[in-house]
């Protein structure tokens, strides 16, 4: 696995919609969300309030009582918006690792975790605001994308 250490210098706002889960559910409501998001005409809200119809990201963090989190697919945002949840991505150190287009995301994060982030003599932070770091879509939704978690060195 190639990780490598990126640091973003800026908090980014990420705006977008977003849907309340559980483990159980997760592939089930990520994917509803998914096609309403392509289906439904949010894509082209958001497109058209950013600008930009390439880069995304999804985000998750746990819901305030711990029961499940919520899943934010969105772009940056130079302002918010009533439109729009929002999340705010920290300035920090991040341990990055690229995949191709339909690699198994589960897969994906627990490889990172498990060994990738240890392998380059670092480790993950817990942060109860983005549990489990972001994904980053460079080229579209259906593109490689990266997964990002903040780390420090170990």
């Amino acid at each position: 696995m190639d990780v490598k250490v990126a640091r973003i210098e800026e908090d980014i706002t990420i705006g977008g919609f977003s849907v309340e889960s559980t483990d159980e559910n997760f592939n089930k409501d990520i994917g509803i969300l998914r096609d309403d998001f392509i289906h439904n005409g949010k894509m082209t809200l958001l497109n058209n309030i950013t600008k930009n119809s390439l880069e995304y990201y999804e985000a998750s963090w746990y819901r305030s009582d711990k029961d499940g989190f919520k899943w934010l697919l969105g772009q940056k945002i130079e302002n918010k918006t009533d439109e729009l949840e929002t999340k705010t991505i920290k300035k920090g150190e991040y341990a990055v690792s690229k995949f191709p287009p339909k690699h198994d995301t589960v897969k994906a994060w627990v490889d990172l975790y498990g060994e990738g982030i240890s392998g380059i003599g670092y480790r993950a932070i817990e942060d109860d605001d983005i549990n489990i770091g972001f994904m980053y879509y460079p080229n579209g939704l259906d593109g490689e994308y990266e997964l990002w978690a903040l780390v420090e060195k170990a």
